[in-house]
């Protein structure tokens, strides 16, 4: 008998209750909106786990799969929130690069940034803190129903404070040429 023992081959991973794991610590996760890409993100974590037991020997499988669902989500949050400057593949062309001061603008990016900022500033300066933090909420794209929660407020309660606080934005908004047709006024 030879000194050197082979170790026990590993056991086999059971990939239903792989997968089904990883749909529980995922789907906890998303916003309802977001759940339609749950099946390509339990996909990614399988994949993730399978590269992981070819490079080494896993002793803890739930461990595992628990700090793997993590990192896919972070990486779904990082392509998500990413700006699409940063993610879309460059122009093959040899085109002049587009300058603020002729694109019109200060260049503040595209429209949704632009409005962010309008917002978020107007609210700062008006000292309406419960109405900025809202904003910011809005344009993080967070669950209502969540906010509602962590304030001790109700679902309608937080919807129609939101509303409120656009009244304000809305008066500018249809006053900026630029900007009003987003309430369909020509």
């Amino acid at each position: 008998m030879s000194s050197l023992q082979s170790s026990p081959d590993p056991p086999p991973i059971d990939w239903e209750m792989v997968r089904e794991s990883f749909r529980l610590r995922l789907s906890g996760r998303l916003d309802h909106a977001e759940l339609t890409e749950l099946d390509d993100l339990v996909q990614e974590g399988c994949v993730r786990l399978l590269r992981a037991s070819r490079r080494e020997r896993i002793e803890d499988i739930e461990a595992l799969v628990t700090v793997l669902a993590r990192r896919t989500f972070q990486d779904f949050l990082r392509r998500r929130y990413r700006h699409e400057r940063l993610t879309n593949p460059l122009d093959d062309s040899h085109s002049e690069i587009p300058d603020a001061q002729k694109g019109g603008g200060a260049g503040f990016g595209d429209m949704v940034d632009r409005i962010e900022f309008i917002v978020l500033e107007l609210f700062a300066r008006e000292g309406r803190a419960e109405c900025e933090h809202l904003a910011r909420a809005w344009f993080r794209r967070r669950n209502w129903r969540q906010l509602a929660t962590e304030l001790g407020l109700s679902h309608a309660s937080v919807r129609k404070r939101w509303s409120r606080c656009l009244e304000l934005p809305r008066k500018i908004f249809r006053a900026d040429p630029d900007l009003k047709h987003l309430f369909g006024e020509e």
